[in-house]
């Protein structure tokens, strides 16, 4: 029985330290913003609320994705040798070049864990020790920026409302914010708390616009850009009608020539010289020359050509421009990547090729109708009639062929044209709308708190685990509400509505100590992407020194092999793709568009919704709610809690003891003197008055740190504190106590007072009692332990 005892008192103690020493961390959500822990069960509004977010690889994956992959996909575009001599013979500086190419690699090689994907890339060349960035937005600044925290006191008007940011962690792992509610007005009732994460690619375009404004980046004045532009329509006009035919002409022997020539070239690269060594440049200078001089001055004039918008595109802003936004195009050099350039002429010849179509079909009708005629005539002819007709019907069948043929060519040539300019349609659309977006509404979670009456008592609920309540400490009590406590349920991570149905019954109050030692006297008496790295060799495509090599020659001879090669392969690169070329700068001298990211989402991946439970009456009830699904009505999860009147005045039964140590003398009829001890232990009936009404289902030890804020008590519980009349149980009209005295839990209390006497005392002459007298004796002291009456029978019980 001690044992079984012993055991009860452990559990009992136990709950009571686990209940003191539980301290609410930080409120906690992962990268999707989705919450993982309860909040706590109440606020004020004298407190702080600390919230972290610890992303993890499957929200990288949905919401930073496009901005690695496009990171990725642009180190990997720069790191071929083709791209960068193709940037560079456009107008691009080599070492800038190289440097952007750095950069997006350390930024690459920067992201922590929970954000890196099988990358493509390379990046054991990046040089990224003290690396300075030039042109793109440090990763750390854009941690910084990446999640936002919004709190709102009225959520209609989002009036009285704070905006915070969420702090990365030294290794970039978790984001934490805290949120003072003190700025808040005392009255408030509910705060919304709304967690963002900026769109990862429009915050770092933000990031990057902002830096260039704050710079003072300018490009060149519009009349410069028009001047440019009205140059390059005319070398457009002279390259169509002079150049663009130019190769037919070229004979075998030097298109085998030019051949051999882009060969030695391509070796010269292979064999890492980038065409540095002074034999190298001067043996393909001497195969250039020796070219017809049709072919030299075609190249010589298409370079030339092109030279006056490869200088404006290096000494203006755009060069700089487009190397700034290299992580966003995926390594495609373009300053001005932010809108979908229509070309002017695209509709003038999709409407060339309609008109021509259409034109082609009735000549077509025409010829199909002259042939049925030509048909009906060969049966009547003969003769040098007949064989005219014949020779007509044959000429008349392969025009009709050719009609076919150019028909299909043109409807070909109208689909592709109609199919390029929807697609071009399309994406101005979708990139206008990409830029527009700020960031992605994550959760709207609500908390209800406030100072003072009615106290507001939250059930945490988690919809996206089966609708099981949250709180930690409900494996630990049962939910006692007050009945000056209002109770908020809480459905947290819901992606869709629900609905909640309430229900009353009648409920009996025990305290925690009858709760807990009742059953057990009962008892004695009955006896929850790794990828493959793909490992590309990053080439080496730096300008590498002299130094090493032989110079036979002059260095003024080496330097003229050099611009005789050097203009050679920039015409021969332009005069492969002229028009694309022409369409290039055309798309890149413009005035500068930069975007803006306003378009805040407004629905939110996860929300809270929140009923507040009302009771039918002030009487102790249970409140139980059934949480549905509002689509099909099926029942998600039902709960209970019960609500719990305060009481003044309340029974007790204890042990108490008495320090008066006079007996009580009586005469007996046969004139024996009967003494009747008073003092000592004695069994104590009585009530306890508490001068704040008390919660008697509550399951705290007077000193919590946990216990709900009211406005007289924060750790120790002042309406455990009662005054005390009692009787002695033994001595009901001799013995009475008035006291005060303290409940350690509810239910089990210490009193201590006077002890109020009424004895009878000996009157003596000639020491013998002749008589006995009534006396009052207000001056002793008692102490005692008490507990809830229901409890005491089952005591004596056991000891009988």
């Amino acid at each position: 029985m001690k044992l079984f005892l012993a055991s009860r008192f452990a559990s009992f103690f136990a709950i009571s330290i686990i209940t003191n020493s539980f301290v609410f961390g930080q409120i906690q959500f992962d990268g999707s913003a989705k919450l993982l822990n309860s909040p706590p069960e109440t606020i004020t509004i004298d407190q702080s609320l600390s919230f972290k977010i610890a992303p993890n690889k499957a929200d990288a994956l949905l919401y930073f994705r496009d901005l690695v992959m496009r990171m990725d996909k642009a180190y990997l575009s720069l790191s071929k040798s083709s791209t960068q001599d193709s940037y560079i013979q456009l107008g691009v500086n080599r070492e800038s070049l190289a440097k952007a190419k750095n950069e997006i690699g350390c930024w690459l090689r920067f992201l922590p864990t929970w954000i890196k994907y099988p990358l493509k890339s390379d990046l054991s060349q990046c040089e990224c020790k003290d690396v300075t960035t030039s042109y793109l937005t440090s990763p750390e600044k854009w941690f910084n920026e990446l999640y936002t925290i919004y709190a709102y006191a009225d959520r209609s008007t989002r009036t009285d409302s704070l905006i915070g940011q969420f702090n990365p962690d030294a290794k970039f792992e978790n984001f934490v914010s805290n949120i003072d509610l003190t700025a808040f007005d005392k009255d408030t009732r509910l705060l919304q708390i709304d967690l963002r994460v900026k769109h990862a690619v429009n915050l770092l375009i933000s990031q990057q616009v902002a830096a260039l404004k704050s710079s003072g980046f300018q490009l060149p004045d519009s009349d410069s850009i028009d001047e440019i532009n009205r140059n390059l329509s005319t070398w457009e006009r002279t390259y169509k009608s002079t150049y663009k035919n130019a190769p037919s002409s070229f004979t075998d022997a030097d298109k085998n020539a030019l051949g051999i020539i882009d060969k030695e070239i391509r070796k010269s690269k292979n064999e890492g010289f980038v065409i540095l060594n002074q034999s190298d440049y001067c043996s393909i200078a001497d195969k250039i020359q020796q070219l017809e001089l049709p072919v030299q001055n075609y190249y010589k004039a298409i370079q030339l050509g092109f030279e006056p918008f490869v200088q404006f595109y290096n000494a203006t802003s755009y060069a700089d421009l487009s190397l700034r936004w290299l992580w966003y195009t995926g390594g495609v050099l373009n300053a001005q990547p932010f809108d979908v350039v229509i070309p002017n002429g695209l509709n003038d010849e999709l409407n060339d090729f309609s008109k021509s179509l259409i034109q082609l079909k009735r000549d077509s009708t025409l010829y199909q109708a002259e042939k049925v005629v030509l048909s009906q005539r060969l049966s009547k002819e003969t003769g040098p009639e007949l064989v005219v007709t014949e020779k007509k019907l044959a000429k008349l069948e392969g025009d009709i062929f050719d009609k076919k043929r150019a028909i299909k060519d043109a409807e070909k040539k109208v689909a592709e044209l109609t199919a390029k300019k929807a697609k071009l349609t399309k994406d101005e659309s979708e990139l206008a709308d990409q830029q527009l977006r700020r960031d992605w509404f994550l959760n709207s979670v609500l908390l209800a708190f406030r100072r003072g009456n009615p106290y507001v008592l939250m059930r945490h609920h988690d919809a996206q685990a089966e609708y099981k309540l949250m709180s930690p400490l409900k494996d630990f009590r049962s939910f006692y509400q007050e009945e000056n406590q209002d109770v908020a349920v809480l459905i947290h991570n819901n992606r869709d509505s629900i609905k909640v149905t309430t229900e009353t019954a009648p409920f009996s109050e025990v305290s925690i100590t009858t709760a807990l030692l009742l059953p057990a006297f009962e008892e004695i008496s009955g006896i929850a992407f790794d990828g493959i790295k793909a490992i590309m060799a990053e080439e080496n495509f730096a300008l590498e020194k002299a130094g090493g090599y032989t110079l036979p020659k002059a260095l003024a001879d080496r330097k003229a092999c050099k611009q005789i090669v050097d203009n050679f392969v920039k015409g021969r690169f332009f005069a492969e793709d002229a028009p694309k070329m022409i369409g290039f700068y055309r798309s890149q001298f413009r005035e500068l568009n930069l975007p803006t990211s306003d378009k805040e989402d407004t629905k939110p991946a996860f929300f809270t919704q929140m009923i507040s439970p009302k009771p039918d009456t002030l009487a102790s009830q249970t409140m139980k709610y059934t949480i549905k699904n509002s689509k099909t009505g099926t029942t998600e999860r039902t709960e209970k809690y019960t609500i719990s009147t305060l009481k003044r005045i309340l029974p007790i039964a204890g042990l108490g003891y008495s320090f008066y140590n006079q007996p009580s003398v009586t005469i007996n009829e046969d004139g024996s003197i009967k003494t009747t001890k008073l003092g000592g232990f004695f069994p104590l009936v009585g009530l306890k008055i508490h001068l704040f009404k008390t919660n008697v289902s509550d399951r705290h030890f007077i000193i919590h740190s946990k216990r709900v804020p009211l406005d007289y008590h924060y750790k120790f519980d002042f309406r455990k504190i009662h005054a005390v009349l009692g009787i002695n149980a033994l001595h009901p009209l001799n013995s009475f106590v008035a006291g005060i005295g303290i409940d350690l839990w509810s239910g089990f209390s210490l009193q201590g007072g006077y002890n109020i006497v009424r004895a009878q005392q000996p009157v003596l002459q000639a020491n013998k009692v002749i008589d006995t007298r009534n006396y009052l004796d207000a001056k002793s002291k008692f102490v005692s332990i008490t507990i809830d009456p229901s409890l005491f029978m089952p005591i004596i019980k056991l000891f009988r």
